[in-house]
């Protein structure tokens, strides 16, 4: 076996296993259903992210990102991917982004603004 071969066979199973889903039972949101692959298998977006959007070496915490956008900028990143995240425009349907982008804004709020 070539080295470049040895290469690939040792980095194409790290490369399709760097997050896993939530255990199903503990899923309930439509949008956390999405996010872990249970509702439409081609919204996974815990591969990148983990199953509880802490991140992986593939994509970003999304606790950190999440709460800098709006819900019109999740939304564009959704659609139109960002950086190497690939866009899901033609694999979610309109409704299936709003539950992302939903359960995203709840599960990584902004901060509250400071009191005066």
């Amino acid at each position: 076996m070539t080295r470049s071969l040895f290469v690939a066979a040792l980095l194409i199973p790290l490369g399709a296993c760097a997050g896993a889903p939530l255990p199903r039972e503990g899923v309930h949101q439509p949008g956390a259903l999405l996010f872990n692959g249970y509702a439409n298998p081609a919204a996974d977006c815990y591969h990148c992210h983990g199953g509880d959007g802490s991140g992986t070496w593939r994509g970003a915490n999304l606790a950190k990102r999440v709460p800098t956008l709006t819900a019109a900028q999740i939304r564009d990143v959704i659609l139109q991917g960002k950086g190497i995240m690939p866009s899901f425009e033609t694999k979610l349907s309109s409704a299936e982004v709003d539950q992302l982008v939903s359960w995203l804004r709840e599960s990584f709020p902004s901060p509250a603004p400071p009191k005066s």
